[in-house]
């Protein structure tokens, strides 16, 4: 007797494995969204850390004060120095366009503005150095948030 030796999956072995698919992905599916949510949060946490790194280092090499306008509850910052807004300038700001997504906001920010002085250190609107660390939250209101520190001593942004 002879066998025939047959290429390829039978259909009932396709089908088991279709169903072990199909059961992994209902009970995967619902962290691929809150995987995504919190890249978006981390996303917006460094766009927005660049901003302030980019921020102070203009503020120390052109000699003006820098300031960041970070408005609570809001999807977008702007950076002003002396008036004038950096957003979009060709060599320091190129890739930098102080939106995030729709849903995505500044939760909280512990220093009302965020101003660096000619020397990269943070100032409040009185030109008087802030003591405390500014703690800036960002992410989704009801959901996921990250924060990020200025260090008031350093003027360095640290991730938290």
């Amino acid at each position: 007797m002879t066998y025939q030796r047959h290429n390829g999956f039978s259909l009932t072995e396709l089908m088991v494995t279709m169903s072990i698919i199909g059961i992994l992905l209902c009970f995967g599916a619902p962290f691929i969204g809150e995987t995504c949510q919190s890249q978006d949060v981390v996303n917006a946490r460094k766009q927005l850390a660049y901003a302030l790194k980019k921020s102070r280092y203009y503020a120390r090499n052109q000699g003006v004060t820098v300031s960041v306008d970070l408005p609570e509850g809001s999807n977008s910052f702007s950076v002003t120095a002396d008036g004038t807004e950096l957003t979009g300038e060709s060599n320091l700001f190129d890739s930098f366009n102080g939106t995030f997504p729709e849903d995505l906001v500044i939760i909280s920010s512990s220093c009302n503005d965020i101003n660096f002085d000619i020397n990269g250190f943070l100032i409040d609107s009185y030109d008087e150095l802030i003591t405390e660390n500014c703690i800036i939250t960002v992410g989704y209101s009801n959901g996921i948030q990250k924060r990020l520190t200025i260090n008031t001593g350093t003027g360095n942004v640290n991730y938290d």
